[in-house]
């Protein structure tokens, strides 16, 4: 949960971030990255077979794989239009939802 909170902050914050900030904003992103990524780990864990573990992650990954490229499809046109600012906050949006979300279904 403070992960989410933490990732969807430092989003928000690089959207408006120039040179030195937002070289600090990124290394923070990186250290926010992991904590989610540690989550998801957990996550797959509980919902996988152990026999068929690798089968399940490469199932579960193909849509998040799937979504990523449209979204880098998607924020590309967003920062040809509205400048960085609009896929950074986005981002930090939707993370929002999806962490809620994940809280209270395993909570």
């Amino acid at each position: 949960f403070y992960g989410g909170i933490f990732y969807s902050v430092v989003l928000f914050l690089l959207g408006f971030s120039a040179s030195l900030l937002a070289a600090v904003l990124i290394l923070l992103y990186g250290i926010a990255s992991g904590v989610v990524e540690a989550g998801f780990e957990g996550i797959f864990s509980k919902v996988t077979n152990r026999e068929s573990y690798g089968t399940d992650i490469g199932l579960l990954f193909m849509g998040f794989h799937t979504a990523r490229t449209i979204s880098l499809i998607l924020s590309g046109f967003l920062i040809a239009i509205y400048g960085f600012f609009a896929p950074f906050s986005l981002s930090a949006l939707i993370f929002v939802g999806y962490f809620l979300l994940a809280y209270n279904t395993f909570r």
